[in-house]
């Protein structure tokens, strides 16, 4: 007899998707066997440090590097989450960017001012965000970055 083991997450409600006929249940029965409730990490934020040292620490053997640290992190939160102190590890400031892109795009800016806008080179900027040299200009390409003319 051949066995088999699989493994599922998901933030979605399987057995109301089920009873919904949004999920098979034929399916559902045989992930179900073994359930592991977690709670997500916005509930968990004592982990985050962890997570941030563990990939941290799989980008060092991947990139030969030995960095130790991380600076303190600026989470986004509601003020309501601010005011209670619910994130305490972070700084009370929201940041000015709104989007994933707008944060990329503002941190390649400051790398870039920093390096002098050299993109290759000792020192450069790609080196500095742990990019290729090809990756960072198809990058400021897609995200409208032009080096200021003087």
């Amino acid at each position: 007899m051949r066995s088999s083991r699989a493994a599922a997450a998901t933030n979605r409600d399987l057995s109301q998707a089920v009873e919904e006929g949004r999920f098979r249940s034929d399916l559902y029965y045989r992930l179900a066997v073994f359930p592991i409730d977690v709670p997500p990490l916005r509930r968990r934020k004592e982990d985050i440090p962890l997570l941030v040292m563990y990939f941290l620490a799989q980008q060092n053997v991947k990139q030969g590097k030995s960095i130790e640290a991380v600076p303190r992190l600026a989470v986004p939160c509601s003020e309501e989450d601010a005011e209670s102190g619910a994130v305490d590890s972070a700084p009370r400031q929201r940041p000015t960017a709104t989007n994933l892109q707008d944060v990329e795009r503002d941190h390649i800016l400051s790398v870039l001012e920093a390096c002098g806008w050299k993109v290759k080179g000792r020192g450069n900027a790609a080196e500095q965000l742990g990019l290729k040299e090809s990756t960072l200009r198809a990058r400021m390409k897609k995200l409208g970055i032009r080096r200021p003319t003087s």
